[in-house]
């Protein structure tokens, strides 16, 4: 399974300053990403639903028609308070609001704020965040050896959210009636495009906000982003060219 290159824009954003500062991630335990992003604030006149808990998937480690079958836990976040206004209103169309994971540890946050709450209100949405696999707490594997890091890929990431959202919907009895829009901004928002021009029969539009949808070998531009680059339990910086050389063997591209 050849890796694409958005692994590689995961990898170089990953930058010295999203470490520490309070932020538990598997990259404490030396397993994972971590980046930190600024959550977004509650929105002033809608409500908030009180703090979301953590839940878990269980997702297929691989989706490929060879796979083993292993599973591992996903973490996810979901709000219901719209979509049950909406069922005590006696409507059945109410759409599925999904926002994308991506390069940092997901946050309920998002479940009471962002740009996509007032749009949940207004149609009665049913909404869920879905942490990307490798960042946060959500781990397929225990280190991220070469034989591990190849299921940190940006396919594998959507199967997981189609998975996902198929399972949800048939948890819900929804059916083709209940629209799915997803969200997501930068490389959530690249997942966010692929995944409705992947899957239009399962996703009905997609927001996709400040997405790099163009593929790009030399991902120079990335560097700029970062101060150094996460790599299992180490922080890589620019200089040290040694260990960015062990990324070139198993990468489908040149790093600069």
């Amino acid at each position: 399974m050849q890796p694409l290159l958005v692994v590689l824009a995961l990898i170089c954003v990953e930058s010295s300053r999203g470490f520490g500062g309070g932020m538990r991630s598997g990259m404490d335990m030396g397993i994972g990403f971590s980046r930190r992003i600024k959550d977004p604030e509650p929105h002033p006149s809608i409500p908030q639903d009180g703090a979301s808990s953590d839940e878990w998937y269980d997702q297929k480690l691989d989706h490929s028609s060879d796979s083993d079958g292993t599973t591992w836990k996903q973490r996810f976040f979901r709000r219901e308070t719209f979509y049950n206004y909406g069922k005590s209103q006696n409507m059945t169309n109410m759409p599925m609001f999904v926002m994308i994971g991506g390069e940092g540890e997901a946050s309920p946050s998002w479940m009471q704020g962002g740009y996509w709450i007032e749009p949940a209100q207004k149609y009665n949405a049913l909404l869920f965040m879905l942490e990307h696999r490798f960042y946060g707490k959500s781990q397929p594997t225990e280190d991220l050896s070469l034989d591990n890091i190849q299921y940190l890929h940006s396919q594998l990431a959507l199967a997981d959210l189609v998975r996902f959202i198929k399972s949800m919907k048939e948890e819900y009895g929804m059916t083709d009636e209940n629209k799915v829009i997803c969200f997501g901004g930068s490389y959530p928002g690249n997942l966010a495009s692929w995944v409705r021009i992947l899957y239009p029969n399962i996703i009905h539009a997609s927001v996709a906000s400040s997405a790099p949808v163009e593929a790009k070998v030399d991902f120079h531009e990335a560097l700029r982003l970062a101060d150094g680059l996460a790599f299992g339990n180490k922080l890589i910086r620019k200089a040290d060219w040694s260990r960015i050389s062990e990324l070139k063997s198993f990468l489908p591209c040149r790093l600069v």
